[in-house]
């Protein structure tokens, strides 16, 4: 029987041993740097004896080492080297396509064709952004390729925009600006990030009506097209009015970019948002929806068979991207009139990403490095691949991975970057969030027990986000806060040529996001008061049932 839990710290600390045996060990010290060098003979080359009888003492160099703090010395062997480098940028990889054909809402539209509703989804990320278009009248949904590249690669647009001669570009000739996503959410008032924000997402826009204009001509070829825009707000925000109305300015202001005739200027993108957000901005023939990407992210799931209208549908979502990890707890309540409500418990986003963690990873050698005059010219290479937030392939599995001569060799009990760092990811997953529903008397043990949770993302397939999932099924000291994994499932109706089952999870925010009817969003407290008891005993016949509520 479970002792009382207060204070979930105690509880993954006391998981920590039991993790360790998924944890990269520490890399044990050389044994070059414990030994005195012994001289070894060589034979002179021009002694004619021989080699075994005529011998010189040649001196093998040793390894530097500085202890750099109390607990860890770094070995340097030979001529430091960086040995890993993300993939480089490469412009041809994006599709050529007349963006021109995109500008209209519709293709030569008659007025005798009818109305056709279509939704785009749009999943703007931090590292890459996705496009579905959905057909509201066939219910097929149309996944949007942007490069040359294989397999869901192909439907992975960077979130980075080019800025040449005053115009703006999705290739990235000129000024390139990235981290767009990030620096908006950051300064939410700063009109040139916004700005950049709207021109990036026009130039999605344009590029994803040309597409279908362009392989679905015969299907939409005279047809009037009443269109919808749907993006989605982070979880922390998802409940909050003031986030939802920027993020439909936003799309409403990239409509109007996407709709107007020649390039998109810098200077058109400062005039159209000034009157978006003067609320002056007339005649934008759109309805721009916005939902949580979380909310979006589980849809597939909802609509599929897989889910059961008789379970009580609690559900743990952690969603790894490049810069932050999204995670929520949830409650799923489908309305017989077809939309969908969501009621969230906790959320949690923090800079738990994959390119976050490799910042941190080379952050960490560069200034364990730095009294080394050796690895200068390293730590010069390090900086120069620290920065960027996409997602070129994926990151090396360990932090050791980065370099070749560089040793580190912890003592007692001190943990390496990359253990550091899963410990705080997974204080934010199952401190914040699971044990946060628990403290905060939201969820009862009962309701926490075996929670289905979904691990998808960008990131989600790297190594040490993997690790989340033995440390959610078992927490030692508190059995009951556990989580069960569930896959999100790839619907039928949804087209996207080449991508494979297990990579549909990198789409699903963008076919969310294009096929979800949304009833109500809230943040909810407890679903019912609980009961303080005094004895462990039949503790879980002191809780309310939810069905009598």
């Amino acid at each position: 029987m479970d002792r009382k839990v207060e204070n979930i710290d105690e509880v993954l600390q006391a998981s920590e041993a039991e993790d360790s045996s998924a944890t990269t060990t520490p890399s044990p010290a050389p044994t070059v740097v414990v030994r005195r060098s012994r001289l070894r003979m060589v034979a002179p080359a021009s002694s004619a004896a021989p080699a075994s009888s005529q011998t010189h003492p040649v001196a093998v160099a040793r390894p530097a080492v500085i202890k750099v703090d109390p607990n860890v010395k770094i070995y340097v062997n030979g001529t430091p080297a960086l040995i890993w480098s993300p993939p480089p940028h490469s412009d041809r990889s994006l599709l050529q396509r007349d963006t021109t054909v995109g500008i209209p809402q519709s293709l030569n539209p008659s007025s005798s064709a009818g109305l056709t509703e279509v939704v785009m989804g749009l999943d703007f990320g931090t590292s890459s952004t996705k496009v579905v278009i959905a057909d509201r009248s066939t219910k097929a949904g149309y996944a949007v390729p942007f490069t040359d590249l294989l397999g869901i690669a192909a439907y992975l647009l960077p979130s980075q925009l080019g800025e040449l001669d005053g115009q703006y570009r999705l290739d990235h000739k000129g000024h390139c600006h990235s981290d767009l996503k990030l620096a908006m959410l950051a300064n939410m008032d700063d009109s040139a990030t916004n700005e950049r924000v709207c021109a990036f997402l026009a130039l999605v826009i344009r590029s994803a009506r040309a597409w279908l204009f362009t392989h679905h001509r015969d299907r939409y070829h005279g047809k009037d097209l009443v269109w919808s825009l749907a993006l989605g707000q982070p979880a922390d925000q998802s409940t909050s009015e003031q986030s939802r109305k920027h993020f439909e300015n936003l799309g409403m202001a990239a409509w109007a970019l996407a709709g107007g005739s020649g390039d998109i200027s810098v200077a058109s993108c400062a005039e159209v948002w000034a009157r978006t957000k003067a609320g002056e901005l007339q005649d934008v023939d759109v309805e721009v929806l916005v939902m949580p990407e979380l909310a979006a992210q589980i849809h597939g799931f909802v609509s599929s068979s897989h889910f059961d209208a008789h379970q009580r549908h609690f559900y743990l979502m952690v969603d790894v991207g490049a810069g932050t990890v999204d995670a929520s707890l949830f409650r799923v309540v489908k309305r017989n009139h077809g939309k969908v409500d969501f009621d969230f418990f906790t959320s949690s986003v923090e800079t738990n990403g994959a390119a976050s963690m490799h910042r941190e990873r080379v952050g960490w050698w560069q200034e364990k490095l730095a009294p080394f005059e050796q690895c200068a010219e390293l730590i010069q290479k390090l900086e120069e691949i620290r920065l960027p937030t996409e997602l070129r392939g994926a990151f090396p599995n360990k932090y050791s991975d980065y370099v070749r001569g560089p040793v580190a060799h912890f003592e007692g009990d001190t943990k390496n970057p990359d253990e550091a760092f899963f410990c705080r990811l997974r204080q934010q997953v199952v401190g914040n969030v699971l044990f946060g529903a628990w403290k905060q008397n939201y969820m009862t043990q009962k309701d926490l027990a075996g929670v289905p949770y979904f691990l998808c993302g960008g990131g989600a397939r790297h190594s040490l986000y993997q690790r989340l999932q033995p440390a959610l099924q078992r927490t030692e000291g508190a059995t009951w806060l556990r989580a069960t994994p569930r896959e999100l499932v790839c619907p039928t109706e949804l087209e996207a040529n080449g991508v494979l089952r297990m990579d549909y999870h990198r789409l699903s925010v963008a076919y969310g996001l294009s096929k979800l009817t949304l009833g109500k969003v809230q943040q909810v407290g407890q679903l019912q008061p609980i009961v303080v008891i005094e004895s462990h005993a039949q503790w879980d016949q002191h809780y309310l049932s939810k069905d009598a509520c």
